[in-house]
């Protein structure tokens, strides 16, 4: 009877071996590269919708003037002068009940590498005001935003301009410095 010698069981020990560690090593990067992949494609949905989100609330911005927590006049529309990034009042959309709101206060703002939405239940806020709170997209490392009516401006409103300004702009740009994708630039046209 013929049977394996130490030597050949030692080389069709040694040729399993190298090939379970290739087959280990393709399923370790098969699940680490879908991983990756799943990550990136749920931080591309969350951007989306967060341009989604100001696609809507922009399209339907309204020029009415808000009171703040201390009874102060705010302007209908304001950005890029404060630690908000967008703050106006837009109207006939969903609030987050499902309510439907003809007028809401909303504002976008940066918290940490968090970009969020606030939206109150109010238009004049009183000190008790709180928002509702949206987390929209991480990983991002800085915003931007510039306004545009007839030429593009870094706030609104002007500040130092002498004549008068509308109320609303005509369009938007938001830039945003993501983690993933670095610089990403959007402009939005505002409801006239």
């Amino acid at each position: 009877m013929g049977g394996f010698t130490l030597l050949e069981l030692l080389v069709a020990i040694s040729i399993f071996t190298i090939m379970s560690m290739m087959a280990y090593g393709g399923l370790h990067t098969l699940l680490t590269t879908r991983d990756h992949t799943d990550r990136a494609a749920e931080q591309f949905a969350m951007l989306q919708s967060t341009f989604l989100f100001m696609q809507q609330d922009l399209a339907q911005a309204v020029g009415r003037g808000t009171r703040d927590e201390f009874g102060d006049n705010q302007p209908p529309f304001s950005g890029g002068n404060s630690d908000e990034l967008l703050a106006f009042v837009h109207g006939g959309a969903m609030g987050l009940e499902s309510v439907y709101m003809p007028l809401q206060h909303v504002a976008y703002r940066l918290d940490g590498e968090q970009l969020q939405r606030l939206s109150w239940p109010v238009l004049d806020r009183t000190q008790g005001s709180e928002p509702d709170i949206l987390d929209l997209t991480d990983g991002v490392l800085g915003v931007a935003a510039r306004f545009s009516h007839d030429e593009w401006q870094d706030s609104w409103p002007q500040r130092d301009s002498g004549e008068d300004q509308p109320v609303l702009p005509r369009a938007v740009e938001v830039v945003l410095m993501t983690e993933r994708w670095g610089e990403i630039r959007r402009t939005f046209l505002v409801a006239p």
